[in-house]
């Protein structure tokens, strides 16, 4: 029972060295934390390409009379919104769009720089475009609009839809954000210069105090040599 208690207070008194450890190592943690966060900011600026999103929303609405809406057109309308989606995407849309905005891409590469997502329980349709460019983000985007309400009425031989925000030139970028990689980065540096200075104190054994004396040889320390003034000097 004895050697237990022992067991666990020892491990205890390890636990408690390696929080004093990194108090006593505060401003170099500190300081590796800062010093990643500006290494991670300085990174992101040099090396990953900014991407701009732009968005255009829709109003979809369907109507049997053109001098009022009913309950019934409201109904048809949002039973539409999932066909206007795929409809936005498919190849005779994009197709249209690289032909009017002289892309050079493929309308399966046009596909992937687009998001295209319904609000929960209402008939708008949100047009999201991602790019490296800010203006043809919000090219692209309006021009899908445009080609979109031409098809409908080709299609479908119904009213133009209704653009109720058309996209707008973004001025930030919306990826990579320098604040959360910085976070990132911080957060990095504090883990590894702790985890470094963990790591030299779990493996430094040397005997540095009389607590040492009694931790790691289990013997108990009877009296001390005090050095000289002039000892202490030459040391």
């Amino acid at each position: 029972m004895f050697g237990k208690y022992r067991k666990q207070k020892r491990i205890e008194l390890d636990i408690n060295t390696i929080f004093k450890e990194i108090l006593n190592h505060t401003a170099i943690i500190i300081l590796s934390g800062i010093s990643t966060a500006c290494m991670f900011i300085i990174i992101t600026q040099l090396f990953i390409t900014p991407v701009y999103e732009s968005k255009a929303k829709l109003f979809v609405l369907s109507r049997n009379s053109s001098k009022m809406v009913t309950s019934s057109d409201m109904e048809s309308s949002s039973s539409l919104v999932l066909d206007y989606i795929e409809l936005i995407q498919s190849r005779r849309v994009l197709e249209r769009v690289i032909s009017d905005l002289n892309l050079h891409m493929t309308h399966e590469e046009l596909r992937s720089l687009i998001q295209i997502v319904s609000t929960n329980d209402t008939r708008i349709i949100i047009i999201t475009v991602t790019t490296e460019d800010p203006y043809l983000s919000a090219d692209i985007a309006n021009e899908i609009c445009n080609a979109f309400s031409v098809t409908v009425q080709e299609v479908m031989g119904i009213e133009p839809i209704h653009v109720i925000e058309a996209a707008e030139i973004s001025i930030y970028s919306s990826s990579p954000s320098l604040k959360w990689n910085g976070l990132i980065g911080g957060v990095i540096g504090i883990l590894l210069s702790s985890a470094v200075i963990i790591l030299f104190r779990i493996i430094d054994t040397g005997i540095k105090n009389r607590n040492d004396v009694n931790h790691y040889l289990g013997l108990e320390l009877l009296g001390s040599i005090p050095l000289s003034q002039s000892k202490k000097e030459r040391i």
